[in-house]
């Protein structure tokens, strides 16, 4: 019995090599559903003042990432944060008008959305326990600001919290 060898010529090479790897470059990420909203996290941001601010705009930068609910307890604060969000999708959106951004002046409202992936947290160093131990409870990713508890206490009650969760 012989087998039939198939000789790999040059051409057959890269002719399956282009096939391999030139194809899906050129197909839209749509395709592949990278755009879809299953794809996306959306955030809430508590505490959005000056350094809140930068962080915001820094998460609206990124893709896949869609900021929804803003939350601080300073009303300017809130209301600027929500234009910010708003003016920046916006700039991207069909029609040039964008109305999707919640406010809230209380984080444990934001905190039962359960349309919320993750929470990013820039509030004043000694109140950033409180929320990430909150949104743990809730289920929620947290990225908070640095130092992420105040105590060493409250860095064992958030660890052992996130760890239950």
């Amino acid at each position: 019995m012989t087998k039939r060898s198939i000789r790999m010529t040059r051409r057959r090479f890269l002719k399956a090599t282009a096939c391999a790897v030139g194809a899906p470059p050129v197909l839209p990420a749509s395709v592949f559903g990278a755009d879809t909203p299953g794809n996306r996290l959306t955030v809430a941001c508590i505490g959005v003042g000056r350094m809140g601010t930068g962080d915001l705009n820094d998460l609206m930068g990124r893709t896949g990432v869609q900021v929804v609910v803003v939350c601080d307890v300073d009303a300017k604060h809130l209301q600027n944060a929500k234009a910010t969000v708003e003016k920046k999708y916006a700039a991207s959106a069909p029609g040039g008008a964008y109305k999707g951004c919640a406010t809230h002046g209380d984080f444990r409202e934001l905190l039962a959305r359960p349309d919320i992936d993750v929470v990013q947290i820039v509030t004043p160093d000694h109140w950033h326990a409180i929320p990430a131990i909150e949104a743990a409870k809730a289920g929620k990713d947290i990225f908070p600001q640095k130092p992420m508890t105040y105590s060493l206490e409250e860095g064992r009650v958030l660890s052992d919290t996130i760890h239950r969760c």
